[in-house]
């Protein structure tokens, strides 16, 4: 009989040991282990049961070599089905055959028990043995799945290395250590046994389905945008325990997007705030379909849900368009830097690009000698100073350097400047470097950059949980320990008390100081790391360690004495109570009903979504495989600037641009020292002008924009409602800052200059007078004098934020410097409406005068100060504040006598004690 096989050996005889085995199963491993000791490998057949004369069934069982199958001569591909790849086989024909047979132990009872033998397979009528192998025996075990099977322990052993992250590499070496010269488990049986995990998991469910219900289960805030087909576009997710975090440490957020984290080719976006202890932790993160516009729009909406009603000190950003656009539509009151790390990598990339790499000296000149004095200069003077020497230097021997520093980046000097960034609480983030560690940290939890939806976010929420538990390993160490750096003066009441992080960052400003003193440099200690971090500065923190002055937890900004992130201060106020929840539900299911069936039924799915995001039918996108990394086109480009609207032939009248104003609003510009600006330097005003974004969006850009101040009467006054109602006939007219958080100073430049440009001043002489005076205002700040020094004390032009708000407690200061009485009316409608009204009177006598010089009246409203103006003889004074009357000195006792007649008016017209009368009074006829 030809096989058309060569016959290698036969091994029949070292299967044929004359053991009875009792069951069917020893008996097949026994064979197994025999062929595997022998460097072959046998696989089951299927049971073929014989019959004896009782009808009482027998089994027998052949078990065939692996490479029995007949091999593949050739393979043509069907066209009409999907294309299979490269296939192969080990089938060689091999002809080996064991036979496991089950016998009677007395083979006449045919009722009687049985027993399992091995035996010999031959040809019928020939007596032909078929035990031969026509193929070599096994050389590297790692070839065959019967060497490597996975046990449940080793399975259950690999399950939980997978959901610790441990990639497949690393899991085939712990298992085949574990079973040392047993171990010969291959990587690609780590993967298929994931896959298949991964399948077993999901279930009947998709990708987004599994992502949303999982993060459900772990309790995750999670925000999705599908498409008119169902198909998810956006998909926003923060761990619950960072949303605490952020409502702890608010005060800076860094966003940032990167690429190459899925296979869907998606920019995965990352925000990220800043802890006490020098540790990052991720607010949240986005994937997203695109970067335009409005994905950053909705994203940006989704960090303020988290947010309110608190909002960041600084926003920190590279330069991405869409970015640019939409944050100052956001948080239009809060900063917004650039990251200076990729700014000066642009510049200086750029000047490559130009000069060349054989010009490195003029590369070298542009950048250290022509861009970082624009960067770091102290002064807004220098930096257009530093921009002068640019622009002669560069102007007419490379224009095209010019125009891309003066298109790119000087319409956005606010945002990266240090004379600027200077005065702003970014706690030394100014760049976006610890967005990019985290996304170095992400990855390494990835593994690869083609995961599917659920593979990126158990990867994510992993990187997470790791990074909070180290967080509060952070906060543990600096509630319990104690640095050795901060034992003495100043610092024995910071121990414990502040982080860490803190302490060594104070040490640092003063070792640096203490170099410079010892160098003979510049010496001079410019005290904005007081601004920037909420710190002690060097030359502070020198002053207190050589006059033996201890520095006291109430002069460090809170956010370094905020260790615990769950019972953050003030918490109350941002934490919504449930019974107001219930009731703003209940309304809104209400409105539902009322509104129809319609109404009610999308309002009914609505809830229901957010309730069971896994259930609605959102599918997954399809995987892009058309390119990697960042798009090379965005549609979310820059604006084009100024001078590259000139080049473009575009250029427009800009004197008759700049001479119109706004109808019905009075404008003032303000003049800085360096003198009126020229037509050949030109300004953000005329950028602003020429771009297609509103004008509103760029009107403060520029340090020498106008600035808008409206006086008006009461009748176009919007707030005249909200005065007591016997005053309103007495004014006479009324003045409204600009509303840029610098409006409480305004409106005292205004009382004192009869404008409002002069609030810079007025900043530097309270700052002044508290500082050299702080004995004189400690009755009325208490500790937290030195907080306020620096909140008032900026000089900055620019928009700012709450932290550096005027506050009716500055009005002691300004009423005592300039020996003026301050009428201050006041309505807060937050949290509720309450009115106080009251005057204030100088708290010291410092000029040696019999009372004040004259009286001026503020309107304090939603967070806003405004002038209104009275007859010198019709000023109805409210009581006197309650600080004045316990916090006052000795030399301005019997002042209050001086206004007596002013205070009966108040009283006589029907005025209370710190209260409005009802609205229904009328008002007094005359």
């Amino acid at each position: 009989m030809d096989y058309n096989v060569e016959l290698i050996g036969d091994y029949t005889d070292n299967f044929l040991n004359g053991v009875r085995y009792d069951n069917f199963e020893d008996a097949v491993t026994v064979t197994k282990n025999i062929a595997m000791s022998l460097g072959f490998f046998l696989t089951k057949g299927s049971m073929k049961p014989r019959e004896l004369s009782n009808k009482r069934l027998l089994g027998i069982c052949y078990m065939y070599c692996d490479r029995c199958s007949r091999e593949r001569k050739s393979y043509k591909p069907d066209p009409s089905k999907e294309s299979r790849g490269n296939t192969s086989s080990k089938g060689s024909g091999c002809m080996f055959r064991i036979k496991i047979k089950e016998l009677l132990v007395n083979p006449n009872a045919l009722d009687g028990p049985s027993f399992w033998e091995i035996q010999g397979v031959t040809e019928q009528g020939t007596g032909l043995r078929r035990e031969y192998h026509n193929h070599e025996k096994m050389l590297y075990p790692e070839g065959h799945s019967q060497m490597n099977q996975l046990s449940q322990e080793d399975k259950e052993s690999l399950r939980q290395m997978r959901d610790a992250g441990v990639p497949p590499s690393q899991q085939k070496q712990t298992i085949n250590k574990q079973k040392g010269d047993k171990g010969h488990h291959t990587q690609r049986q780590m993967y298929n046994l994931g896959s298949k995990s991964r399948k077993d998991e999901m279930g009947e469910m998709n990708a987004v389905q599994y992502v949303l219900l999982a993060a459900e289960r772990e309790n995750y805030h999670t925000e999705v945008m599908k498409d008119d087909d169902d198909v998810l576009t956006h998909l926003f997710f923060a761990h619950p325990t960072s949303i605490q975090m952020l409502k702890a440490w608010p005060y800076v957020i860094l966003i940032n997007s990167t690429y190459k984290t899925n296979a869907y080719k998606w920019p995965w976006v990352e925000v990220v705030g800043a802890t006490p202890v020098g540790k990052n932790f991720n607010i949240c993160c986005a994937l997203m379909k695109d970067e335009t516009k409005e994905s950053y729009l909705w994203l940006l909406q989704c960090i303020q849900q988290l947010l309110h009603p608190r909002v960041p000190s600084v926003i920190v950003t590279d330069h991405e368009g869409g970015l640019l656009a939409t944050v100052p539509v956001v948080f239009p009151r809060n900063p917004h830097l650039l990251c200076v790390w990729h700014i000066n990598t642009n510049v200086q990339k750029k000047c490559l690009e130009i000069f060349g790499k054989d010009r490195m000296d003029l590369v070298n000149e542009a950048y250290d000698q022509y861009w970082c004095p624009m960067l770091y200069s102290w002064s807004e003077q220098g930096m257009l100073a530093a921009f002068g020497r640019f622009r002669t230097r560069w102007g007419n021997y490379e224009p095209r350097l010019l125009q891309y520093i003066q298109g790119v980046w000087w319409q956005h000097r606010e945002k990266w400047a240090v004379c600027h960034t200077k005065n702003m609480f970014h706690l030394g983030n100014t760049s976006t470097n610890r967005v990019e560690s985290s996304h170095s940290a992400l990855k390494t939890f990835l593994h690869n950059s083609r995961g599917s939806m659920d593979t990126v976010w158990k990867g994510n929420h992993r990187y997470i949980t790791n990074q909070l538990g180290e967080v509060r390993m952070m906060l543990e160490n600096s509630r319990q320990k104690t640095l050795s750096a901060s034992g003495g003066t100043p610092f024995t009441y910071l121990r414990r008390k502040v982080s860490m992080q803190a302490i060594i960052l104070m040490k640092e400003v003063e070792e640096e100081l203490a170099a410079r003193l010892e160098k003979n440099e510049n010496s001079r200690c410019a005290c904005h790391f007081s601004v920037t971090h909420g710190l002690r500065c060097g030359c502070q923190v020198m002053d207190g360690r050589a006059r033996d002055i201890e520095i006291y937890p109430g002069d460090i900004h809170i956010y370094w004495r905020t260790l615990s992130y769950e019972h953050p201060p003030n918490a109350q106020e941002y934490v919504p109570q449930e019974e107001e929840a219930k009731c703003h539900l209940q309304e809104l299911v209400d409105e539902a009903v009322r509104r129809g069936p319609e109404a009610t039924k999308k309002a009914a799915k609505n809830v229901f979504r957010g309730l069971h995001p896994a259930e609605d039918n959102i599918h997954e996108p399809e995987v892009n495989e058309s390119r990697k990394g960042r798009p090379t086109k965005k549609s979310t480009g820059r604006t084009k600037g100024w001078w590259e609207k000139i080049l473009r032939g575009k250029k427009k009248d800009m004197k008759k641009k700049s001479g119109s104003t706004t109808s019905g609003s009075t404008k003032s510009t303000s003049t800085k020292s360096t003198g009126t600006q020229t037509d050949e330097y030109p300004s953000d005003d005329h950028a602003a002008e020429e771009c297609d974004e509103p004008e509103e969006n760029n009107k403060y850009n520029c340090p020498d924009t106008e600035i808008p101040g409206t006086s008006s009467t009461h009748s176009d006054y919007g707030h005249m409602e909200l005065l007591p109602v016997f005053i309103r006939p007495l004014v006479i007219a009324i003045h409204d800052p600009v509303p840029d958080g610098h409006c409480g100073f305004r409106a005292l430049s205004f009382a004192l200059y009869g404008n409002q440009e002069g609030f810079p001043e007025v900043r530097r002489r309270l700052a002044e007078e508290m500082r050299e005076h702080d004995w004189r205002y400690a009755p009325i700040f208490g500790a937290d004098i030195n907080h306020a020094i620096r909140r008032i004390d900026i000089s900055t032009t620019t928009p700012t934020t709450e932290h550096h708000w005027m506050m009716g407690v500055d009005l002691f200061v300004f009423a005592t410097l300039f020996n003026l009485a301050v009428v201050m009316y006041s309505c807060v409608l937050y949290p509720k409406p309450q009115k106080y009204n009251s005057t204030i009177l100088p708290v010291d006598n410092i000029y040696g005068e019999t009372h004040p010089r004259g009286v001026i009246v503020l309107h304090f409203v939603q967070n806003h100060w405004i002038n209104l103006s009275f007859p010198a003889d019709k000023i109805p004074l409210p009581p006197l504040h309650a600080i004045w009357l316990g916090g006052h000195q000795e030399s301005v006792d019997g002042w209050e006598n001086y206004f007596a007649p002013f205070s009966q008016m108040w009283f006589d017209l029907g005025g209370v004690a710190n209260n409005f009368p009802s609205r229904k009074k009328k008002v007094p006829k005359k």
